[in-house]
């Protein structure tokens, strides 16, 4: 049986945006009894995503805004992986440089989700923003 299990959270574009995106994955995938060795790199992966959104798409952010940042979790049980999204209104793509140097200070984030996820890649959004996404594995 193919089953599709999916969550989602709206996060207001702030620091403490990753601490919430990191405990609700915990919570999904403990609901979803999915924890064997799966649960600490989709954390990894999402908290790097996300802190990207918030340090990168402050400036697209309004006073109207009351949720610029959607991240969304789904995991098919035939396909054995965890999808990630997360969504902002920002067109500012991510810029992956490769594996940074030993004394490099920043660019580690998209490296990390490269060596963590079996595959990712960012979809502009109709009407503006943009959806950066990754597959895990998690048989």
């Amino acid at each position: 049986m193919r089953e599709l299990l999916t969550t989602r959270i709206e996060l207001v574009a702030r620091p403490e945006a990753a601490r919430s995106a990191r405990r609700h994955v915990r919570d999904a995938l403990n609901a979803w009894q999915i924890t064997a060795g799966r649960c600490d790199d989709t954390e990894l992966v999402v908290s790097e995503l996300v802190g990207n959104t918030v340090r990168h798409s402050a400036g697209a952010q309004t006073a109207t805004d009351s949720a610029p940042v959607v991240l969304t979790l789904s995991y098919v049980s035939a396909e054995g992986c965890l999808r990630v999204e997360v969504t902002d209104r920002s067109s500012r793509r991510p810029r992956y440089r490769g594996r940074p140097g030993d004394d490099a200070e920043s660019g580690r984030g998209l490296f990390l989700v490269e060596a963590v996820s079996k595959e990712w890649g960012c979809i502009s959004m109709p009407g503006g923003g943009k959806t950066v996404w990754c597959r895990i594995e998690a048989p």
